[in-house]
């Protein structure tokens, strides 16, 4: 008989076993029959699994003793063989044809047992040297570990691929009996007693990471099929955590109960293995797939080797079209047990994680989709205003959008197809990758800026939209397209509507500078002003779309938009040395374009990180991520405003769950920092959201020094439509966002002489701000802007000496670097104090266009009365007000309703330390 149809009657031998296993431990027999069973068992398993993968001599052995089970003294009837293979040397590429007559006639079938007899004690006598010939008695817990043994071959043949000599059918039900191996498992172990459980704990431990692990390659576009449901106990980053520690420590650890029983590949790789290809979050992904090379490259052991192989393999797979249901990082990972269903390529976990199975068998999410929020003030931007909720599922999306041949196996976009095919050259160039010295040397290494900034609508939105817009059908496109902004969106869509000829038309808020809308029709695009904010202008949009039949053009979330974007990806692999390039940062509003970066360069060098960047008052992917699904912001910071996102789009979320490493959050001072950066290195002024990439990168490297001067780091200059009046904002904020200047609050004894002693403890440093005013006779508050000249890493140690010489003057001091209400307000009101009873402090941003201020004003006047109020253009699309209105403490609640009604966002600063040192008594 050939090896190839040994292994298949091998496997035949072994579907018999099983299922007259289950029969017999259905019936509940009694102890005896099932430690019986499983010595019996236990060698048939041998000659199969041995016969599977080839090793025929070991498989005669085994063959040998199981047929001294057989011919044991056993009630009922016994299976004597005249034909038992002698002790000559089995050829290894032919079974001699007597051992295969004995095969066929291993038919459990045929054996009947009576109630009062046990015969265990004598077959064990018989099954002396049942895996060795030293003469030991086989113990149910050696004999175990030798069916790990062969579950590791066989588990080797059916993941064997470059190429596999086995015949599909063959490796088919090799694989099917992988996953069902641990519900047999379970079967013939379930009358064991709790001591006797304890000894075979190792192999029902390999058992279940064997049986999930082939689970998952059949999840792969590799066998095809999905995944539903699986039940957790461990974290993945506690796993991740636990096999550095076992690494790093040796190569055994202790179970609970005390025993070393787990060798350090079954308790360190197997779990880092699962957490490699099952983990939604892709930074602990890779981080277990780094540590598997690593054991791989120092151990050189089979499981070593080939658990980093399989998961480098099923990630690759999974990229070109398997289907994978990821999990999120916080759930756990030791599942009860699997189902397979081979014929329809279906794996099923049953147990309690993230789906719920319906009646009809598929899964559902057990929490729905985030409800549109209600909103507590008017949408100012475009991105912050309410999303729409979505009226169809993102596969029916992409069906409808991306033709079938660039679809994966899976259903989902081919994202590298489209890339490549992408036709936004059409229009733009390739941007250059500039060398940022200055920024460089003061970091102490390669800082490189993408310049998006240079496209001819200073924005990398281009890509996207001429994408989106070059691949629609011409008999859609010839009614044109619409879009809902007043930004680089409504740019891009214009430029590219003028280049391809199609009517374009941008929907905007009534209120829009006119800058804004008068660039837009410059561009090409015929511009609505419709409503007082984004959300009735995305309704007006909306309405034109079915109305006339237009292609709404989305900003982010779309497979062409997604691939535009991505082609920066594509230049900067071409443009850097790639074994020098450390990570790519990305500003993050929507997700579209760290999705496209990241969805390529994961491709083609998946070591380089990518590293997304929000403001810490606009981080809706940061929540997303954290929680595993979308999540809707209350509410949106607006400095940043073309990455102020209040959802992040369907698509991008899925892909950025597989491909972003890390999202860094930075505060608006940190952002103003950053332009200036730009500024002194390229003498180009980027915008707020542009600037986002490059503030996380400072911020990366301060968090993570390097010695290597020579590690490439990359930010993606996304943008520069800076409006001229915001930079009198920026040039006094970047100062703290540098930490060159910090505002510090002072308070000293009122008396002759006190000033004189302040300055002499600052002294040396230099005094950029000087506010005081008399209050009252015992002590002086003052607000005080001190420059700090310290390298960047001191700054923070040079602040804490000056506060603490203060301190020890007898005086009083608190850093105010960090506090908005005093950095926009306070230092331009200080002495301005009052007595009045009963006055509350709110801050306010509302529009700033013409006559929103008197608006403002003549609102909330008639009915309230005004203690203070405090205006500054900060050259936004937003401005801030302070004010002060009376109100005692019983019409507080009529207060707040009021002001919910105007529809301005407001904070309550009243209990505010700055307020209540600077502006009360």
């Amino acid at each position: 008989m050939c090896p190839r149809k040994a292994r298949s009657f091998a496997l035949q031998q072994y579907n018999k076993v099983v299922s007259h296993t289950h029969k017999l431990i259905s019936d509940s027999l009694s102890g005896w029959r099932d430690k019986f069973i499983q010595g019996l068992v236990a060698c048939i398993l041998f000659v199969c699994f041995e016969n599977l993968i080839g090793d025929f001599k070991m498989a005669r052995l085994h063959l040998q003793h199981g047929l001294k089970l057989l011919n044991a003294k056993s009630p009922g009837g016994s299976m004597k063989d005249d034909s038992q293979p002698d002790s000559s040397v089995i050829e290894t590429d032919v079974i001699p044809s007597d051992v295969v007559q004995v095969l066929h006639r291993l038919d459990l079938q045929a054996m009947s047992f009576a109630d009062d007899e046990a015969p265990y004690e004598h077959t064990s006598s018989q099954a002396q040297s049942l895996t060795d010939t030293s003469g030991r008695i086989p113990s149910l817990e050696h004999a175990t570990s030798c069916l790990v043994h062969n579950f590791k071959w066989i588990f080797r043949i059916a993941t064997y691929w470059e190429p596999n000599p086995i015949p599909a059918e063959e490796l088919e039900a090799a694989r099917k009996a992988l996953v069902t191996w641990e519900v047999n498992f379970q079967y013939l172990t379930a009358s064991l007693d709790e001591k006797t459980r304890k000894k075979v704990q190792e192999a029902i431990y390999v058992l279940q990471m064997y049986s999930k692990t082939m689970a998952i390659l059949i999840a792969t576009g590799v066998f095809g099929g999905e995944i539903r449901n699986y039940e957790y106990g461990s974290t993945f980053q506690e796993i991740v955590d636990f096999g550095k520690r076992v690494y790093e420590g040796g190569k055994q650890f202790r179970t609970q109960n005390g025993t070393d029983i787990f060798t350090f590949e079954m308790g360190a790789i197997f779990p880092l293995f699962f957490t490699a290809v099952k983990c939604r979050n892709g930074r602990i992904r890779r981080e277990a797939v780094a540590l598997l090379r690593e054991m791989k490259r120092q151990e050189g052991s089979w499981p070593s080797v080939a658990a980093a192989s399989v998961a480098e393999y099923v990630i690759r797979v999974e990229e070109e079209g398997g289907i994978m249901e990821r999990v999120s990082e916080t759930d756990h990972v030791q599942a009860v047990h699997v189902k397979a269903d081979v014929e329809h390529r279906l794996v099923e976990v049953n147990g309690h994680g993230d789906a719920q199975a319906n009646s009809n068998g598929t899964t559902t999410p057990s929490a729905s989709r985030p409800r549109t929020p209600s909103l507590n003030a008017l949408s100012l931007t475009e991105y912050s205003s309410n999303p729409s909720p979505p009226s169809e599922t993102p596969r029916k999306k992409i069906d409808g959008v991306v033709p079938a041949e660039f679809l994966l196996p899976n259903g989902f976009p081919d994202y590298l197809r489209l890339i490549l095919t992408s036709r936004v050259y059409e229009v733009v160039q390739e941007t250059p990758l500039t060398p940022a010295t200055n920024l460089s040397n003061r970091l102490e290494c390669s800082v490189l800026l993408k310049r998006e900034d240079l496209q001819p609508v200073f924005s990398f939105k281009l890509r996207g939209a001429y994408n989106k817009m070059s691949h629609l059908d011409p008999t859609v496109s010839w009614k044109g397209v619409v879009a809902c902004s007043a930004g680089n969106h409504a740019q891009g869509v214009a430029y590219s509507a003028r280049k391809l000829k199609i009517p374009a038309t941008i929907v905007m808020p009534k209120g829009t500078p006119s800058i804004k809308h008068l660039n837009v029709s410059r561009l090409g695009g015929s511009v609505v002003l419709h409503g007082q904010d984004f959300d009735e202008a995305k309704e007006e949009c909306g309405r034109l779309e079915k109305l006339h039949g237009l292609t709404n053009i989305p900003p982010f979330d779309d497979p062409y938009v997604i691939a535009g974007q991505g082609t920066i990806g594509m230049e900067l692999l071409r443009q850097t040395n790639i074994s020098k390039l450390e990570a790519i940062f990305c500003c993050v509003g929507g997700g579209g374009l760290i999705a496209g970066i990241g969805v390529y360069v994961k491709r083609i060098a998946p070591h380089v990180k990518i590293i997304g960047v929000e403001a810490y008052d606009a981080n809706a992917m940061v929540q997303s991520l954290q929680a595993g699904k979308r999540v809707a912001l209350k509410d949106v910071g607006l400095f940043a405003d073309g990455a102020a996102v209040k959802n992040v789009g369907e698509e991008t979320f899925r892909v950025c769950q597989d491909v972003v490493d890390e999202i860094i959050q930075v505060t608006t001072d940190e952002t103003c920092a950053a332009i200036k950066d730009v500024f002194e290195d390229t003498r180009s002024i980027v915008e707020p959201a542009g600037a986002l990439a490059l503030a996380g990168l400072k911020k990366y490297v301060a968090a993570n020094p390097s010695a290597d001067t020579s590690r490439q780091l990359v930010a993606i200059a996304s943008g520069a439509n800076m409006n001229f009046d915001r930079l009198r904002f920026v040039a006094e904020r970047a100062a703290l966002g540098e930490k060159k200047e910090a505002l510090i609050m002072v308070t000293i004894p009122e008396r002759p002489g006190a000033f004189s002693e302040l300055i002499k403890t600052i002294m040396p440093h230099m005094v950029t701000e000087f506010s005081y005013r008399y209050a009252t006779g015992d002590v002086a508050n003052i607000l005080i802007g001190i420059s700090l000249t310290s390298p960047a890493s001191q700054r923070d140690a040079e602040l804490a000496s000056l506060l603490g010489r203060i301190a020890d003057g007898g005086m009083t001091a608190v850093d105010l670097s960090g506090d908005e209400l005093a950095k926009s307000h306070v230092r331009y009101l200080v002495g301005g104090r009052s007595g009045v009873e009963h006055e509350r402090l709110y801050m306010f941003n509302f529009p700033e266009r013409p006559g929103a201020l008197e608006k403002f004003l003549t609102t909330l006047r008639p009915k309230y009365n005004i203690s203070l109020f405090q205006y500054r253009n900060a050259g936004s699309d937003i401005g801030k007000v302070l004010t002060g209105i009376i109100c005692p403490n019983d019409e507080l609640t009529e207060l707040e309703s009021f002001l919910k009604r105007i529809g301005y966002p407001w904070e309550d600063c009243t209990e505010s330390d700055v307020f209540k040192t600077f502006l009360r008594p």
